[in-house]
């Protein structure tokens, strides 16, 4: 392989700022009017063109809150109005949407020819694959970690479909028909076909013992192809499935073949669904000619000697492929001549990429700084000898942004309007004095105190704050991690819940209570104080679960010194409360045999939710979460005497249950 020369100067053409940040914010610009222009008239031809960091913008971060950079884990383009144009020199259509899934669940959507970027969702639960329904194109579906399938609607931002969780495994694969609505999604054991009108499982698609490592459609939907662990690749046909061609490795090379599960995506097919490329073994990749049912080409890459591949994907209608390593490098090759194209200048390293239909946008994944997308121009990688440029290999720069160089958005500087301040998280704001900053804890409860309440769409912000939750988030993906607990498996049959997302969510919660205290494993009454935190913050369940550890540590002292019995202690206090203030109505509970664990422990067993409806219970937290944790008590004995008259004259204790 020839070594690659310099890069030219027309090569490295001026690049406009193009660096856009996505952390905390819910929408904004791709560009600036001006780059935004200068991009979508093709000035920039081969290079950098946006680069996404996930995390928050520099001039924002160094006044607020501890930045954090969360990793992203898969990008993908959309098909829809893709050029497939053969003008020379062709012209790359920005009328694709960008889509990417980072480790918290986060999904974003970038429109280039609009100028815009949104999140589309918030699932909590890390993303594993995603792709773009070519049939209903403004739809997302995406493979969480938690085995999960699940479509968005990018536009409205709603749940089209969540798909049972059939897999036993987290999904690293999906691949959709070109033309009929079906989807191929594959995890290490198994690959399922699914009917993307319905949103029902048609087939779950077998052929090896060891595991899969993709399958995936051909370009025109008329074959499926499939390559698993122990070497052999499969051809099936996609209406009657059965075999049309099987390809052994082992038999070919003449030894055993054991591939690792990590190498998902080292099977390409061609456009024209004349070649496919497989490189899951070592430096080589191999080419067959699918019409001829032949072998093509052998190709050792030495630049990958002594490597692995880890990703394969055809350039758009063309016989060139990118090939990523495990390492990370990233090399063009045209593999129908066995010939070197270019690369990504040495010392850019990728964990994954993702290719625009017409093969010119190239979206990488930073291997060292995964919070960074970079989407890049390859143009000189389809069309290397340009008549003012000499012939040779291209080498795609992707040039260092300067520090501090951010993208200047004045709505997000409105809507977050943050003074300088020394906080460090949230909470930290309110340990300033007040009027050094625009909300604290005492005007937040002079406010409560005139309305009676907080306002709906400004709740769960409030609620962090007052709660100072420590934003541990380190902590609670390691909880996450160690999965569903054994005590919770089941816990739907005690505590129904309609809504699956809610279950799913409870699920996780109840499950990192286990792992983090072994006094929550299959406590009774802990889903019934989950339940209304985990519908509040479905949207945000890293803040819902910080919020529901926060009450059960703060507002539950010494609730579980006596579990399963009631906290005595507790109860001996609001009974004390009761006398001091309704002798009376305690006398006659007594004289009733009524007890404490009657008309107290009932309420507060499920932190209220079982005697107020939803607005009620919301309002009562405010006041609770403005308060010291002592309010709930003298809550409790206001609630009794509010309701002296029809307690004093009930005399049935069956009544008083």
């Amino acid at each position: 392989m020839v070594r690659h020369g310099p890069t030219t100067a027309r090569q490295r053409t001026q690049q406009p700022p193009r660096s856009v940040f996505v952390g905390d914010v819910r929408s904004g610009p791709v560009w600036r009017t001006h780059d935004w222009n200068t991009v979508l008239k093709g000035a920039v031809g081969t290079g950098s063109i946006l680069r996404v960091n996930n995390e928050t913008v520099p001039e924002i971060r160094k006044k607020t809150a501890a930045h954090r950079k969360v990793s992203f884990t898969r990008v993908c383009f959309s098909r829809e109005l893709a050029s497939e144009s053969n003008a020379k020199p062709p012209r790359t259509s920005y009328a694709v949407v960008m889509a990417a899934v980072d480790q918290r669940g986060a999904i974003y959507a970038f429109d280039f020819q609009k100028n815009k970027f949104w999140i589309v969702a918030k699932s909590g639960i890390s993303g594993s694959c995603i792709a773009f329904n070519p049939i209903r194109r403004r739809e997302l579906i995406v493979g969480l970690s938690d085995h999960a399938i699940v479509c968005y609607n990018i536009d409205s931002c709603q749940i089209v479909c969540k798909l049972p969780a059939y897999h036993t495994s987290p999904t690293y694969s999906l691949s959709t028909h070109p033309t009929r609505p079906l989807l191929i999604s594959t995890g290490q054991n198994e690959s399922i076909l699914w009917d993307t009108e319905t949103w029902e499982r048609k087939r779950l698609l077998v052929g090896a013992q060891l595991g899969i490592q993709q399958a995936r459609y051909s370009s025109t939907g008329a074959s499926i192809v499939t390559a698993f662990v122990d070497g052999k690749i499969l051809v099936w046909n996609a209406e009657t499935f059965l075999t049309q061609w099987s390809i052994d490795l082992a038999t070919m090379l003449g030894e055993p073949v054991q591939i690792g599960l990590d190498r998902e995506n080292c099977l390409a097919l061609s456009r024209d669904a004349e070649l496919m490329v497989y490189g899951g073994i070592g430096a080589k990749i191999y080419v067959w000619n699918m019409v001829e049912r032949r072998l093509v080409h052998e190709i050792l890459v030495p630049a990958f000697e002594g490597k692995g591949i880890a990703q394969i994907e055809f350039l758009g209608s063309t016989r060139v492929v990118a090939l990523l390593s495990d390492e990370g490098a990233l090399i063009f090759v045209e593999v129908s001549e066995a010939r070197f194209v270019g690369q990504v200048e040495p010392g850019n390293l990728f964990k994954y990429f993702t290719l625009s239909s017409d093969g010119r946008l190239l979206s990488t994944i930073l291997k060292e700084a995964g919070s960074v997308i970079n989407v890049v121009r390859i143009d000189r990688v389809l069309d290397p000898t340009p008549p003012d440029v000499d012939a040779g290999e291209v080498s795609i720069a992707l040039d260092e942004l300067p520090e501090g160089i951010f993208r200047e958005d004045e709505t997000v500087k409105r809507e977050l309007a943050i003074p300088t301040t020394s906080a460090t998280t949230l909470h930290d704001l309110m340990d300033m004095q007040e009027g050094t900053v625009p909300l604290n804890d005492q005007k937040l409860k002079r406010f409560l105190l005139y309305y009676g309440s907080y306002p709906e769409k400004y709740r769960t912000l409030i609620w962090r704050v007052l709660a100072r939750l420590p934003e541990n988030r380190a902590s609670y993906e390691a909880l996450l991690e160690a999965g569903t607990h054994r005590s919770w498996k089941d816990f739907r049959t005690a505590f129904p819940v309609r809504s699956d997302r809610v279950a799913q969510s409870m699920e996780r919660v109840l499950s990192a209570l286990a792992c983090w205290s072994p006094v929550y494993q299959g406590m009774e009454v802990l889903p019934a104080m989950v339940f209304p935190f985990v519908k509040m913050f479905l949207a945000d369940m890293f803040a819902g679960f910080e919020i529901v550890v926060t009450v059960l540590v703060n507002w539950c002292q010494k609730w579980w010194e006596y579990y399963p019995n009631p906290p005595i202690e507790i109860l001996d206090m609001i009974e004390g409360l009761l006398e001091y203030h309704d002798k009376e109505l305690l006398d006659h509970f007594v004289e009733q045999n009524v007890t404490s664990q009657t008309y107290a422990w009932t309420m507060m067993r499920s932190l209220f939710s079982s005697i107020f409806n939803r607005t009620d219970w919301l309002t009562l937290w405010d006041h609770l979460l403005t308060n010291p944790p002592w309010f709930m008590y003298v809550v409790v004995v206001a609630f009794l005497r509010s309701h002296r008259v029809a307690l004093l004259g009930t005399f049935k204790k069956v009544d008083f249950e």
